[in-house]
């Protein structure tokens, strides 16, 4: 379950261009990113993975989907057991009688 506390902290020099996104990223991806100085993050879309660059370096980070429906366990049907083949002498192929 997702904990519902949230960290905001303003980057002093920021420059935001275009729409605001909620995207969720593995914070350690993103430290590991900044670290490296890979300080411009461009961002599409929610859905589309993050590009973080800095002269001539780049890092692809895939957002986290949140989405619950996509999070649930999806239900699995059994495989379909294959019918039983017969050869002309009247054994099942694999099977001793």
């Amino acid at each position: 379950m997702l904990k519902s506390t949230w960290s905001a902290f303003p980057i002093p020099g920021a420059i935001v261009e275009g729409e605001g996104h909620l995207i969720c990223i593995n914070r350690h991806y993103l430290v590991k990113a900044l670290r490296f100085g890979l300080n411009r993050i461009e961002i599409i879309d929610e859905f589309t993975p993050l590009t973080l660059r800095n002269e001539g370096k780049k890092m692809i980070i895939m957002p986290i989907r949140l989405d619950e429906k996509c999070c649930a366990p999806q239900a699995t049907t059994p495989p379909a057991t294959p019918p039983k083949q017969t050869t002309p002498e009247g054994h099942t192929n694999g099977e001793q009688h």
